[in-house]
């Protein structure tokens, strides 16, 4: 799936909170939680407000800056290097 795919599945608000929650970052959670209460929002108006407003806003150096971090968090997803995979599904030999 590509970044733009991704951002604009966040419109839906739940999908968004789906995706928040779907981290398993509690304190993330927790964070985005407490902002979305301060602005009297639920967690997914919120984080699909907060993405549609950087998408909106966002200078190029910060859209390339993520632009990396999400190709490297992909090819360490491909091979077996991401948490998320390590114990499941490694597609390197294992070293003997």
């Amino acid at each position: 799936m590509l970044l733009g795919d991704v951002l604009a599945r966040f419109d839906d608000e739940t999908v968004a909170a789906e995706t928040i929650l779907g981290l398993g970052d509690l304190a993330l959670v927790a964070r985005l939680r407490e902002r979305a209460e301060a602005v009297g929002q639920s967690l997914g108006e919120y984080a699909a407000s907060t993405v549609r407003c950087y998408a909106a806003s966002a200078p190029d150096e910060e859209w390339i800056t993520l632009m990396g971090v999400v190709t490297i968090s992909s090819l360490s997803f491909c091979f077996g290097e991401h948490p998320a995979t390590k114990a499941s599904r490694p597609l390197k030999s294992p070293r003997r």
